[in-house]
């Protein structure tokens, strides 16, 4: 079976990002697993070569290679990927579609939901939005969550250690720099604290202040290591040093960094937006509100004191591993094209 991945066509830009990850980490697994999953080159490469067109993240951009990879009979697969806000936004588009002659971006979504053959959300709480909001029948979407990417959990801690020239364990956050993600209030919470805390990622392109903001605030026990690649020793090395991985984002449609955290055996504080009770990992995770500041930081301290619980990596590794996420996606393949 060959398949033809696809996403946005800033995908790829940064030098990770959580997008990318679970793209590369898929397409090693299912090429693994036998399935010759293949980037999208547009240049060189015919969609008819191919048995499936899988499109990652629903944007408008890859409206046009859909349409024509259902023109010439190819089964399409979009993992939805949606942020699930702006009801009001996409069920005024609808009505104006209905009786204006005009497409909107959520029109053309929603015309692409409709159009393809199956469609992969994270989450419960995403496929819900998506079957209400966009008039999708249930039966169409599958939930599949992320797989843990396999280069971060077998890191060294102490070359992270050497780096930011501390010994303890570290606070760490792995993500994009922008105002969603929420970097700013971790650092108000744990400014001049004897407990390292690590930022992993860069800024958004649009959204540069911010992230000097975010440095200007920060204090003498916070590092900034900027982008890391997949598979740098460094970054798996941040995971096996962290005894808390924190994803404090206003909004969030899965989270790999808190999966990450949780497949080493990190203590985890998320947001109460992410459904960690659809998970199974409530037990394991402390919410916090991500505008209370004080909430943050009690939450934080009383995760870095709190034991590990050796419980955990064991239950990632049976719901989230990329292996277990591969065979998932095969499966709905091989359904499609019977």
């Amino acid at each position: 079976m060959k398949v033809l991945i696809e996403s946005y066509n800033m995908a790829a830009q940064n030098v990770s990002g959580g997008v990318q990850i679970k793209i590369r980490n898929l397409v090693h697994h299912l090429n693994k697993n036998k399935i010759e999953a293949h980037f999208f080159n547009k240049w060189e490469d015919k969609v008819t070569d191919f048995n499936i067109l899988h499109i990652f993240k629903l944007n408008i951009e890859d409206y046009h290679l859909m349409n024509y990879a259902k023109n010439i009979g190819t089964p399409v697969v979009i993992s939805s990927i949606v942020n699930i806000e702006k009801k009001m936004q996409i069920k005024a588009n609808q009505f104006l579609s209905k009786f204006l002659p005009i497409h909107t971006g959520y029109a053309i979504m929603e015309d692409m939901l409709n159009t393809a053959d199956a469609i992969i959300a994270e989450t419960q709480k995403e496929a819900e939005f998506i079957a209400k909001n966009y008039m999708i029948k249930e039966k169409k979407i599958h939930i599949i969550p992320n797989g843990v990417n396999i280069h971060v959990t077998h890191g060294d801690p102490k070359f992270i250690q050497d780096i930011i020239k501390a010994d303890r364990e570290i606070i760490l956050q792995v993500g994009r720099f922008d105002r969603n993600k929420n970097q700013l209030n971790v650092i108000r919470a744990m400014k001049n604290s004897n407990i390292p805390v690590v930022f992993i990622g860069g800024p958004d392109a649009a959204q540069i202040d911010y992230f000097k903001q975010c440095k200007f605030e920060a204090t003498d026990n916070m590092h900034f290591l900027g982008w890391l690649k997949n598979d740098d020793p460094l970054l798996s090395s941040a995971y096996a040093n962290a005894r808390v991985v924190v994803l404090p984002s206003y909004k969030e449609t899965f989270g790999i960094s808190l999966i990450e955290g949780g497949a080493v055996g990190a203590n985890l504080v998320a947001t109460r937006e992410l459904p960690i009770v659809e998970w199974g990992l409530s037990e394991y995770c402390l919410g916090i509100d991500p505008q209370d500041k004080t909430d943050i930081q009690r939450t934080l301290i009383q995760a870095y004191n709190n034991p590990r619980n050796p419980l955990l990596p064991e239950i990632i590794k049976n719901k989230f591993s990329s292996d277990v996420v591969a065979k998932q996606h095969i499966e709905i393949y091989t359904n499609i094209i019977k």
